[in-house]
Formats: C-alpha cells, structure tokens, sequence
C-alpha cells in the first residue's frame, strides 16, 4: 500500500460534473442496482467477446472473462433515446480530441468505482496499486492533467481501458477503486506511452505530472508489466471496440455517420 499524491503546482484542468449533459460531464449518480462483477471486460461488443472468449492471454484480442457484463445493463432507468444536444465524434478514434475520451473513460472508471468501494476490503487484497487513502483530486481532473501534462493520444488512452481488463483477468486481486484508480492511471499511461509512442517523457518527468516519486514509478511499472505478462500492445481493432462501446454508453456523444441524418443532431464546437 502507498502513500497518497503528491501533486505539483501545475494548472489543474476544469472539475466536470455528468457525461450525460450538454457539458460532457461525469456522472455522479450510484448505479440503481449495484453489481460487483462489472469490474472487467465491460466495453466489449457481443460480436468480439463470442471471438476471444478462450484467449484471455492473447494480446491480439479483448480480454473476455465469464463474469462479462456491460456496465449500461447495471442502469435500468437510464436513457437511451436521441438527445437533441449530442457532440459528433470523428468515426476512426486516432482522429478524435483527447478531451473528449477523458470524459468518456472518465465517466466509465466513476461508475465501476462506484460499485467497488461498495465491496469490504480485506486484509490481505491491498495490491501495490493501492493507497492508503483516496486522492482528492477527481479521476477525471488527473485524467485529464495526465492527458493534457503527457500529451497522451487517443491510442494510448484506450490501450489504458485494455490494460484495465487485461489485469483485472490476469490479476483478479486488482480492482477498479477509489484507492486503486490513480497510481493504476500514471503507470498504464507510462506504459502505454512507452509501449505506443515513438518518443515519450521520462520517467522523473511522468512522476512529476502523477504525483508520485520516480522509485514508485519503476515499481509500479514492473508490477504492471509482470501482471500483464509484458503484452502491452493490443490489436488496433481492440481499440476500435472500446471506442465505439465507450461513446454507445455515453447519451452525450454520438460517433459520425455520413449516411444519417445529421439536420437533428446540433454538434457541440
């Protein structure tokens, strides 16, 4: 277990507050029927599960466990229908802003967090990911401060929500939580820049932007590496899916269609 964040002097981005208003803000609301199991393998398509539903080692595919479940089942009373107010998003993610996938897998982690500080912590489940206390800085305000300090892209964002499943299935002592979801955040951005980008930050600089010390950045990034058995690069379709499953389950974003009828929709700039 770790001690807390030690955040630098630098500029903090705007708290949002709903994913489902015309802001794009996270949702702060307590899923209705809290479920412990949606903690994995929750952004995959029916089509993509069926397909590497036995290859949960492969790093070519999305992780699917049996306890698979998409978070939007966990909301009964949510609303599916057209919003008048929806943003259009770029239909190949390498084109969308960053901005906007830290809103959506912002608002994601919130609702599994949500759900997981629910379950008792017993002694003996503390993984290295976790501190002693909860970060006071919103996960969407250090996700977006990583995004915006690390310049990370938009592939390295959804190799991060990869990485969630992948270790969530090769390391079910680690779950998705107030305590965990920060030092989870800084060392899969580490990796994924690392393991994605032709050119990325130090480690003292990518230390200095999470708010941890460079000695636990290094053992973060070997307990990440060692648990996901070093297969750090998913496919590109993989990423195609967590894309297009992280915009289905947010009302306030819609993916481009040049075959629809865009005269309904009003596109937020």
């Amino acid at each position: 277990m770790s001690p807390g964040l030690s955040l630098l002097a630098l500029p903090q981005p705007a708290a949002v507050d709903d994913c489902s208003s015309a802001t794009n803000t996270i949702s702060k609301t307590t899923p209705s029927v809290p479920n412990p199991l949606l903690s994995i393998s929750i952004l995959m398509s029916d089509n993509i599960q069926r397909k590497s539903q036995d290859d949960v080692h492969s790093p070519n595919g999305p992780l699917v466990h049996r306890l698979y479940s998409k978070l939007r089942l966990s909301q009964p009373g949510r609303r599916w229908h057209p919003r008048s107010d929806v943003k259009l998003l770029p239909a190949k993610y390498e084109l969308t802003e960053p901005s906007d996938l830290v809103v959506l897998i912002s608002s994601m982690l919130m609702q599994l967090i949500q759900i997981n500080d629910k379950m008792p912590l017993h002694q003996g489940q503390q993984t290295k990911f976790h501190s002693r206390t909860a970060p006071q800085i919103s996960v969407y305000n250090y996700l977006q401060r990583l995004a915006t300090h690390a310049k990370l892209s938009s592939a390295i964002l959804l190799s991060m929500v990869y990485y969630i499943d992948r270790l969530c299935v090769l390391y079910p002592a680690f779950t998705v939580s107030s305590l965990t979801i920060h030092r989870f955040l800084i060392v899969s951005a580490t990796v994924a820049s690392k393991g994605l980008s032709d050119s990325f930050w130090t480690n003292k600089t990518y230390a200095r932007i999470g708010g941890i010390s460079t000695m636990e950045l290094a053992m973060l990034e070997l307990e990440l590496l060692f648990r996901m058995e070093w297969q750090i690069v998913p496919n590109p379709e993989v990423l195609v899916d967590y894309y297009r499953n992280l915009v289905d389950r947010c009302e306030s974003f819609k993916i481009d269609d040049p075959n629809s009828n865009s005269s309904t929709v009003s596109v937020l700039r």
